[in-house]
């Protein structure tokens, strides 16, 4: 009885955009100072103004501010000198500051990415009538690493019933990451992953744009994973009801029903949760 309904007053809102900016430049800071990174320069600062205030009688107070007040900005700034970032800095400052934008805005990012991949993305042949939907664009970035971006195409349904994803990454994966790509697979059978140890692979010969590539190949109940390194580029398919003999790949080249397919699946999902 006591709620308030309704949107917020336009002064709450301009009132909660200062602190949301700082928000956002503080979590995508490319360094991350301890509190001793703080405490250590300001007690020196503090002493060294102890010291002028005794000879030349200044405020010992505006040292250890300045100091402090310094390195929060150095520390703040690593976020412009980053060599890469999962958004633009913009994007992320416009969804504080205009937010009625911020489902369209994610939307343009996506497609961007999709249509700016450095590497071939794979799908099922254009005649294959199902649906499609651009399923996912994970992206990861670690000091002193390559930044490691993977689209993953979705075809047939995307809830129940058959399914066909076709991840791509330019990235080779190490043992962590296949080992997370197993224990999803077990995550859609419903097996505990727990401590079971690492299965062991087969193998299966998928086509891509007409020549045969050997994949290893993990199944499990209706669902399976199969992983190939190739020359340049990694691809995981993952299949749930969808038999792996008769998935041939090839490289795609018209996304639009990939995002079509992608704004039929938000818009469902907003009209469900309204």
């Amino acid at each position: 009885m006591f709620g308030f309904d309704g949107p917020l007053p336009w002064w709450r809102r301009a009132a909660r955009i200062p602190v949301g900016v700082l928000k956002v430049l503080h979590r995508r800071r490319g360094i991350t100072p301890t509190p001793i990174a703080y405490l250590l320069p300001a007690l020196a600062a503090t002493m060294v103004g102890l010291v002028a205030q005794w000879l030349w009688g200044w405020s010992w107070w505006l040292f250890p501010l300045t100091v402090v007040a310094g390195l929060w900005l150095l520390y703040l700034s690593s976020e412009f000198r980053r060599q890469w970032a999962s958004r633009p800095l913009r994007h992320e400052l416009l969804d504080v500051i205009a937010p009625g934008g911020s489902v369209r805005r994610h939307q343009e990012e996506e497609e961007l990415a999709f249509r700016t991949a450095p590497f071939p993305l794979y799908g099922l042949p254009p005649a294959w009538p199902g649906q499609r939907w651009t399923a996912e664009r994970s992206e990861s970035w670690s000091a002193g690493e390559p930044a490691r971006l993977e689209l993953v195409l979705g075809h047939g349904h995307p809830e129940d019933g058959p399914q066909l994803t076709v991840a791509v990454t330019d990235q080779p994966s190490d043992a962590f990451q296949v080992r997370q790509a197993v224990e999803e697979l077990w995550e859609v059978t419903r097996r505990d992953g727990g401590e079971q140890p690492d299965p062991a692979w087969a193998q299966v010969t998928i086509l891509i744009d007409g020549e045969q590539q050997t994949f290893a190949y993990l199944a499990d109940g209706l669902a399976w994973l199969a992983r190939a390194e190739l020359p340049d580029d990694t691809v995981t398919v993952r299949g749930r009801e969808w038999p792996v003999e008769t998935v041939e790949l090839v490289r795609v080249q018209a996304l639009e029903p990939y995002f079509a397919g992608r704004q039929q699946l938000d818009a469902a999902h907003r009209s469900a949760s309204s």
